[in-house]
């Protein structure tokens, strides 16, 4: 049931949800709420491996597991902290949550309805790697790195969209934005992926003088050689890099449709985009400090943070960037 509100109060609540005081509080609450949860992710790990064989039973496959490898007809995968689809699920409750045009009881409600459906939606995410495993490697990555990625960005928007509304206008021109998306998004992906020696070279080269700062060290450096290498005179660490070339995909996939009705908000995209690959040089630079200086268990937890903060991203610019040209219009 939608609350009523005063004519003052709409004025407020009219910047929601592209708002971008609404956006800044969802960033902040997310990154403050995945630091406090990380924690718990090898119990929840244990429940994604529960919950993804009794889906598995229900669908007919053969399941078994042990420890944190989850068997399905024979193929092994490994559950790993991000494999809980614990990020979208947080991400998604708090959108609700923060959404206050409607009722506690109705936002309390969807993050109950909108829970059920992502944990269901993972346990089919983990069911098909392991059943295009024994087929192909190649296919297997690309749908584990990117297609699922997409997928499950693009159902976290469809089912906050659902229920902000409360109902959902699937016309032809929806179905036209979709597909649009989904092949802007694909072709993108592969174009960065094609590139990703020369784009991460690059990273690495924007991320030093940041790390130099960070780090107070005048010999510190960041290098990619297939992982980010981080130096500090005779130190070194080694982390991987894979959110971003997603993230920047997904973003581009889903403002591209709309950029061609609204293309005075181009400029707008364009910052978004920078803004996107500037949080990922300082994402990089700070990964590279707490590791060197805390230790790997809290530079994961930093890690776990930070890929909460970079799959709302894509959704967040969206809604910033279409809220600020309607506001214009």
């Amino acid at each position: 049931m939608a609350t009523g509100n005063s004519a003052s109060s709409q004025g407020v609540h009219s910047l929601i949800p592209q708002g971008i005081g609404f956006i800044l509080l969802l960033v902040a609450v997310a990154a403050i709420s995945s630091w406090l949860i990380a924690p718990f992710l090898p119990p929840l790990q244990r429940f994604t491996i529960i919950f993804t064989n009794a889906v598995g039973s229900m669908l007919g496959m053969t399941m078994s597991s042990n420890d944190d490898i989850i068997r399905i007809n024979g193929f092994p995968v490994r559950i790993a902290g991000e494999c809980t689809a614990l990020n979208y699920i947080l991400i998604l409750s708090l959108a609700i949550l923060l959404y206050t045009r409607h009722s506690l009881l109705y936002r309390l409600s969807g993050i109950s309805v909108a829970t059920v459906i992502l944990l269901i939606a993972n346990a089919i995410r983990i069911i098909s790697i392991g059943l295009l495993g024994p087929i192909s490697f190649n296919l297997t990555q690309f749908v584990h790195q990117f297609v699922w990625m997409a997928l499950f960005a693009l159902l976290v928007f469809t089912v906050w969209k659902v229920w902000a509304d409360r109902k959902f206008r699937f016309s032809g021109e929806t179905l036209k934005r979709l597909a649009q998306s989904a092949v802007i998004c694909t072709v993108t992906f592969l174009m960065l992926d094609r590139f990703k020696e020369t784009y991460c070279h690059v990273l690495a080269i924007l991320t030093t003088p940041l790390f130099k700062l960070f780090s107070a060290h005048s010999q510190a450096s960041v290098a990619w050689d297939s992982v980010l290498t981080y130096r500090q005179g005779q130190d070194t660490l080694q982390a991987g890099l894979a959110l971003d070339i997603i993230t920047l995909a997904i973003y581009v996939g889903a403002l591209s449709p709309w950029l061609l009705h609204n293309r005075k908000a181009v400029p707008y995209a364009l910052i978004g985009l920078a803004a996107l690959i500037t949080s990922y040089v300082v994402g990089i630079a700070l990964l590279g400090v707490i590791g060197m200086n805390y230790g790997y268990a809290i530079s994961q937890t930093f890690v776990f943070t930070g890929s909460v903060i970079f799959m709302s991203f894509p959704l967040v610019m969206y809604w910033m960037i279409t809220g600020l040209q309607k506001r214009e219009c």
